[in-house]
């Protein structure tokens, strides 16, 4: 099992975490004698954490974006910054809406506004690619750019 924790300063004491196998967010909360109490398990949908290697929780603390490098998918959620709970809100593939740098995903960031969410892949395999996605209002995500190989194609 290999598990990611994130900190972040829009989480609060509830924290989300990323489990590759067999896939899934977890989150936790830090009680007040500093100890891990878990909260959830989220599988998600069609093993659309599977593989899991990164996790971004955007500054506002309501929406995670989780990388899965096994299912080549880039997943948010909505976060209920109150529980912790989350919710699968978008799952983007690679090969799919137009989306080709998904395949071996690895790392997920987002920009200090909230408005761009970062990946990159090709560390262990697929393409080495740097996605930029742009959040909507909804909370989902559309592709901007994706730059593979030193290649800016749009």
């Amino acid at each position: 099992m290999s598990t990611r924790l994130l900190t972040s300063s829009g989480s609060g004491s509830r924290i989300p975490t990323v489990d590759g196998h067999p896939g899934a967010v977890t989150a936790f909360q830090i009680t007040k004698d500093g100890k891990l109490k878990w909260i959830e398990a989220n599988r998600g949908q069609e093993d659309c954490f599977n593989g899991a290697r990164g996790i971004a929780i955007h500054p506002n603390g309501k929406t995670v974006f989780v990388t899965s490098s096994g299912q080549g998918a880039l997943v948010v959620l909505s976060r209920d910054a109150k529980s912790g709970k989350t919710q699968v809100k978008q799952v983007l593939h690679d090969g799919q809406l137009g989306i080709e740098g998904l395949e071996g995903v690895s790392g997920v960031d987002c920009s200090p506004d909230g408005q761009f969410i970062y990946t990159s892949s090709g560390r262990f395999h697929g393409d080495n690619t740097i996605g930029v996605y742009r959040l909507g209002k909804g909370g989902t995500l559309t592709r901007v750019q994706e730059i593979t190989n030193g290649d800016g194609k749009l």
